[in-house]
């Protein structure tokens, strides 16, 4: 018995090893393109608002060539977390539970790229140009940090991205007992609430907008989240 623990804990200590070296390697590369990425970011989003894009400190630039880096060591390293996850979990599952495992893994992923796909190519270029112009509006120039700024859209994306694993979350709790239809059905007009809530939370400014834009994809999401639910 203990050295079946001990035989777990090396494991899994294995694993996260491979882990951290994967996100360590993976964010030296993110490092080296880091520049090339900021340009795409800073060229995609702002197309069509008047901004200029500013370093209020000599390391600024540098530190957020770093942050980028490693966020996107990170997400890259996300299928391998995934992947040694359900490979130190496998053992302890019944069949039916490593069925929904490896049905869940990949939608995840699917999901997440969808989200963040979404936050990126829609959220943020309607969120963005209504920010830049409501300022311009007022008489107020546009000078934005370009640390700010990179945190801010691979925040949203990252967010976006996990609200979009709502159905894998609901199916998983589905298929171990823990959720049932009934339920997701008697608690419909709360969890809207809290989504309207969600939505002005995570949205740079509480406008109708940007809410509905989050909003509108997170009431979908959980309609299909109910569809995967058994009853």
């Amino acid at each position: 018995m203990k050295k079946a623990v001990l035989d777990h804990i090396a494991e899994l200590r294995r694993r996260i090893i491979t882990i951290i070296v994967s996100i360590a390697l993976l964010s030296v590369v993110g490092i080296y393109f880091s520049g090339w990425f900021i340009r795409i970011l800073t060229d995609n989003l702002t197309t069509n608002i008047d901004v200029k894009f500013i370093a209020t400190t000599p390391f600024e630039f540098i530190a957020t060539q770093v942050k980028l880096g490693v966020f996107i060591g990170i997400v890259l390293t996300i299928p391998i977390f995934l992947y040694h996850i359900a490979r130190f979990v496998r053992p302890a599952l019944k069949k039916k539970e490593r069925r929904a495992l490896y049905i869940a893994l990949p939608a995840s992923i699917v999901l997440f790229t969808l989200g963040f796909a979404f936050a990126y190519w829609i959220f943020l270029k309607v969120a963005l140009v209504f920010l830049g112009n409501l300022a311009l509006r007022y008489g107020v120039d546009n000078y934005w940090s370009i640390g700010s700024f990179v945190t801010t859209v691979f925040l949203s994306c990252a967010i976006i991205g996990l609200v979009f694993n709502m159905p894998v979350a609901a199916f998983i709790l589905s298929r171990i007992g823990i959720l049932r239809k009934e339920l997701l059905a008697r608690k419909r007009r709360y969890v809207y609430v809290l989504i309207a809530i969600v939505a002005a939370v995570i949205t740079p400014t509480p406008d109708a907008v940007t809410m509905l834009l989050v909003a509108v994809p997170m009431a979908i999401l959980y309609e299909v989240s109910m569809l995967l639910v058994r009853k």
